[in-house]
């Protein structure tokens, strides 16, 4: 069989990134498998290593590579460790994406909340790429904590639920809509807090000057998007439509399942626009019938019929909890980090004197 032009340019570029990889999963860092497209991307962020920006802050290894950009552990030149996020060059010179990455941060600070992950600086590299410090976590996904356990176990979806409407309520307060709330934009801290991430399609809801999407555009995750948002009908969206994502979060959580399941994003774009959700209880016939109220109502396919707003939401959910176990949620970070620290996540209650782990678990912060 005659082989195909730049069949072993491609070749030479797997064997690279599968180097790559099991130099990363050595160092128990979690990776993100790689597509034939994305390997151009991941090999020049690999590149990137042991560079550094601005004079302060060395690029020490690969957290995660996305669509949009890398993000790095770095040194800065007083010791500390932080995580960069990277604009890739090729996007730092649209405008549009460039003031859409910037946005991120000031978005995200704004919301002033302990669960969104702060921003501490921003610059442009050597080479004109847009950047971003933040701190560097410690902890686990929830998207792979979801991957791993296949479902997690009701009460800790329910906690992890509680303390992202928390979250949306002092953001949706602020007039700041999320509009990609999925597991992979969610991470639970060793310390039992949860964090949102990813605020790079966020917008302000109402504000004039402020959009970054056009009417007809889609951008999100077909697995977690609200019919209007499905549709690109970008100016239909309110509040309630982090609450739906955060619906669909909860029901793959839960079930191990997602709310639409097409053959591909395409198919999956278009039941979520013309379909309403299915019950959760066709899926996870176990779940309490309370609890299974609150999610499929978070999930109606008109925005009517759907949760007002986060508080409205979280205390629905805290009620469910109460008729469903006879008991308060705990959604507390000590719980929490109970829980973590039992899947061999979270460094086990600090004893006097003793020294903090030299390592734990990271994983991705920009997944798009």
């Amino acid at each position: 069989m005659q082989e195909l032009p730049n069949a072993g340019r491609f070749r030479a570029l797997a064997s690279r990134v599968r180097s790559f990889r099991t130099r990363m999963l050595a160092k128990k860092l979690p990776v993100q498998p790689v597509t034939w497209s994305e390997m151009p991307i991941a090999l020049n962020a690999q590149a990137r290593i042991g560079t550094v920006l601005r004079g302060k802050y060395r690029l020490e290894s690969v957290l995660g590579v996305g669509g949009m950009a890398s993000v790095y552990v770095a040194t800065h030149r007083n010791r500390r460790r932080f995580a960069v996020k990277i604009l890739h060059p090729q996007l730092s010179f649209d405008a549009e994406m460039r003031a859409r990455f910037q946005r991120e941060g000031w978005l995200a600070n704004s919301v002033d909340h302990r669960g969104v992950v702060a921003v501490l600086d921003d610059d442009v590299s050597e080479d004109g790429s847009a950047f971003m410090v933040m701190e560097l976590l410690e902890g686990e996904s929830v998207e792979s904590l979801w991957t791993r356990h296949g479902m997690l176990p009701l009460p800790i979806a329910l906690a992890l639920a509680d303390q992202l409407l928390d979250v949306l309520s002092a953001a949706h307060a602020r007039r700041i809509l999320h509009r990609d709330i999925k597991p992979a934009n969610l991470f639970l801290s060793s310390e039992g807090v949860l964090k949102v991430l990813d605020f790079g399609i966020a917008r302000l809801r109402e504000a004039p000057g402020t959009a970054f999407t056009q009417t007809g555009i889609s951008l999100g995750t077909p697995s977690f998007m609200p019919p209007e948002q499905a549709a690109g009908s970008w100016s239909e969206l309110g509040t309630d439509a982090d609450l739906w994502a955060l619906g669909a979060t909860l029901f793959s959580l839960i079930s191990g399942r997602y709310v639409h399941e097409g053959e591909n994003a395409q198919a999956q774009m278009f039941q979520a626009c013309t379909q309403p959700a299915r019950p959760l209880a066709s899926v996870a016939p176990t779940v309490p019938d309370a609890v299974a109220r609150v999610i499929d109502r978070a999930l109606s396919f008109q925005k009517r019929d759907r949760y007002a707003s986060a508080p409205a939401m979280r205390e629905a959910l805290q009620q469910a909890h109460r008729e469903a176990f006879g008991s308060a949620l705990d959604a507390s970070p000590q719980a929490l980090s109970a829980w973590l620290q039992h899947q061999g996540v979270a460094p086990a209650p600090k004893k006097a004197n003793a020294r903090r782990p030299i390592s734990l678990r990271r994983t991705l912060l920009a997944r798009r």
